[in-house]
């Protein structure tokens, strides 16, 4: 939950940064218009710089929804491992459950017998 927290924030840094490049978009035409060369470049080189970090932020961001999509399709994968390794541990159980009973049973017979050898030789 925290990556896809982190993939939130970052969206809206992103979609922040493209209105903030807009809005100095706006003020370089209103400049231009106004003549100012100097104040036009600086914003410019502002908007170009703005523009340059919301693109990385959008490949960035893309990234981490590939891999966030990659985890949960591993993750998917582990879980029915693990599902699977659970219902061979019940049956395994099982056999133990089984098996324990059967040298339980054969304890007894032994005893059984031991004592019927004892009242044959006694």
């Amino acid at each position: 939950m925290a990556l896809m927290d982190q993939v939130h924030d970052i969206s809206r840094v992103i979609t922040s940064l493209d209105n903030k490049s807009e809005i100095l978009r706006v003020e370089i035409q209103k400049l231009k218009d106004g003549g100012n060369r100097d104040m036009v470049a600086s914003v410019d080189q502002r908007a170009a710089e703005a523009q340059a970090l919301a693109d990385n932020l959008k490949v960035e961001l893309e990234e981490a929804i590939q891999e966030r999509e990659s985890h949960d399709k591993e993750l998917s994968g582990v879980q029915g491992t693990l599902s699977e390794l659970q219902g061979q541990l019940a049956k395994a159980q099982g056999h133990f459950d089984d098996l324990w009973g059967q040298l339980a049973n054969a304890w007894e017979r032994l005893a059984d017998s031991e004592g019927q050898l004892y009242n044959v030789m006694a």
